[in-house]
């Protein structure tokens, strides 16, 4: 449900609250079942995003290296993140999930 809200904040462009809501799902993540670890996995992806909106691009690019190293491509995660180590996300990027 974190990410759920994460996701709600950054699309309302309350940035931080949705940094915030993302941390919080990382926090609650014991990944042990695969669909944990898929979760978090994307909760990465998202909180790249939120730092690539806050012009944070340093911390965006840790999100995203973070996702390649896991090397898990659930749903694509992978090639998304390679897409956003590649240029900045924006408000208007096409391809949320």
């Amino acid at each position: 449900s974190w990410i759920n809200m994460g996701k709600v904040y950054m699309h309302k462009g309350e940035y931080y609250k949705a940094e915030s809501a993302f941390k919080r799902a990382m926090s609650g993540q014991v990944v042990l079942r695969q669909d944990k670890l898929e979760a978090l996995i994307w909760t990465h992806n998202y909180m790249g995003n939120c730092y690539d909106l806050l012009d944070h691009r340093d911390l965006a690019l840790k999100e995203y290296n973070t996702v390649v190293e896991m090397g898990n491509n659930y749903r694509g995660a992978v090639d998304y993140a390679r897409k956003y180590l590649k240029r900045p996300f924006t408000k208007e990027a096409p391809g949320h999930h």
